[in-house]
């Protein structure tokens, strides 16, 4: 059985990443009245350990949680995420920032923490494997009953070449986009629509998909003043439509905070397009689907 806690088991861990089903499984996670964040004294809480002990941890352990869709947000930025003021939500009134986790980084902490009996089970429901529960007993067939289920097999193949020539432009845009890659810059999804970057920004913005957030401020030789550094983040509603990654390669904010860059998940790029009012009539290798 492996060591989910070890650092060489990362890729492992993110093998399990989706199983947040084992939560509940466990105990009782209590979330902020979205039903998707919870807060550092929530995670604490619900693995038994005490703050300190959780906050080393995500230190430890930044880069995998921030994969996981953990981040920190300001008390401006309290309201456009959650719908809620941060004084209806508890939150202290001398705390810049409130940490939200969302289930797969909940998941992720109980992969990581040793000293909590509640991660030890958390780490057993993924590692154990279900046994089967037997082989079917075969059955033998007559003639009657081979001709009917041959007539029905006949039937279900008529009713499926309707509906993929129906489907073929839906078809069409998975071979091409998500079989080659389950998510895309925001740029390389505008064109699918052909849409321009600055104007996709614009509409995800304006039909409150998105939102910009603040992440410090640096020196611009060219306008001689500080300016502000932001970056986008998805609303809420709309995580599952978006991957937020790293970008450990590109140099660091002013701040020294790793980059990070909103992606579009391919699997609801059609969604996220009607929902911006956008035709769903694709453009593919230069002409539509």
């Amino acid at each position: 059985m492996s060591d989910l806690t070890l650092p060489e088991a990362r890729a492992e861990r993110d093998s399990l990443a989706t199983r947040v089903d084992v939560l509940d499984k466990v105990g009782t996670l209590a979330t902020l009245p979205d039903d998707t964040h919870v807060t550092t004294d929530m995670v604490a809480t619900f693995y038994e350990v005490d703050r300190e002990t959780l906050l080393k941890l995500v230190q430890r352990n930044r880069d995998e949680l921030d994969d996981d869709g953990f981040r920190i947000i300001g008390r401006r930025e309290v309201v456009d995420i959650l719908s809620m003021t941060p004084d209806e939500l508890g939150m202290p009134r001398n705390a810049p920032t409130m940490s939200l986790f969302p289930r797969r980084a909940v998941l992720r902490v109980g992969m990581l923490l040793r000293d909590s009996l509640v991660a030890r089970r958390v780490r057993d429901y993924l590692l154990d494997a279900e046994k089967p529960s037997g082989r079917a007993r075969a059955e033998l067939l007559t003639r009657a009953d081979l001709a009917r289920m041959v007539l029905e097999a006949e039937e279900e193949k008529a009713v499926i070449a309707a509906a993929l020539e129906s489907a073929a432009p839906a078809i069409a845009y998975h071979d091409r986009y998500v079989a080659n890659g389950d998510a895309a810059t925001v740029k390389s999804w505008s064109a699918q629509f052909g849409l321009s970057e600055p104007k996709a920004y614009a509409l995800l913005l304006d039909r409150k998909v998105i939102y910009r957030t603040l992440i410090g401020e640096r020196w611009s030789n060219r306008q001689q003043r500080k300016v502000a550094e932001y970056e986008y983040r998805a609303y809420a509603k709309y995580l599952d439509w978006f991957d937020l990654r790293p970008q450990h390669n590109a140099p660091r904010h002013h701040n020294g905070q790793v980059r990070q860059t909103l992606y579009v998940r391919q699997m609801f790029a059609l969604q996220l397009a009607a929902k911006c009012g956008l035709s769903t009539q694709l453009t593919i290798d230069g002409g539509a689907a």
